[in-house]
């Protein structure tokens, strides 16, 4: 039996332009989340995967973010 993979291990998405890439060609840009009163939380960040090689991902990737205004009501 088998199981389909449904990446390839050597591979990973870009969260900027959503291309699959070689390993080599990602890096991942970690900033922490803010939390209430706009202090960085020391315990939660998010990490963001970009292609190194686009300018275009590599800028876009530091004002990117998954979770908008996370511990502010």
């Amino acid at each position: 039996m088998s199981r389909e993979m449904p990446f390839d291990p050597g591979t990973w998405e870009c969260h900027i332009c959503k291309e699959e890439r070689p390993d080599a060609r990602i890096s991942v840009h970690r900033k922490p989340l803010m939390g209430s009163n706009g202090v960085p939380s020391r315990v939660i960040s998010e990490n963001v995967r970009y292609c190194n090689d686009k300018p275009s991902c590599a800028t876009a990737a530091r004002s990117f973010s998954f979770v908008r205004n996370w511990g502010n009501p």
